[in-house]
């Protein structure tokens, strides 16, 4: 499968080369490398990340929590356990009466 999807992403490039203005190797081996990597990830990869990003962004409790639910084999869930251990304790901190 993923020989057939570097195929189509080579013929991509060539065929789109052939239409347009003429590009170098280097460009034509960068668009290759940068469709290669996006054809090869799976969907599953994807909406991992998506959600990650999505966490990272949001940065709240709530956020990292969603992301450990939702993939608790995620990819980032090392990290978005330790985002949230750091967030929970400054939550705690600002809420803890004085001494």
């Amino acid at each position: 499968m993923k020989k057939i999807c570097w195929l189509l992403a080579v013929s991509s490039i060539l065929l789109s080369g052939c239409a347009s203005s003429p590009k170098t190797d280097k460009e034509h081996d960068s668009q290759a490398k940068t469709l290669l990597s996006q054809s090869t990830q799976s969907v599953p990869e994807q909406q991992d990340r998506q959600a990650w990003d999505t966490a990272q962004k949001d940065n709240s409790v709530t956020s990292y929590n969603l992301y450990l639910h939702s993939y608790p084999s995620g990819r980032y869930f090392a990290e978005a356990s330790a985002k949230l251990k750091l967030l929970n304790e400054k939550n705690s901190q600002g809420t803890m009466p004085p001494q």
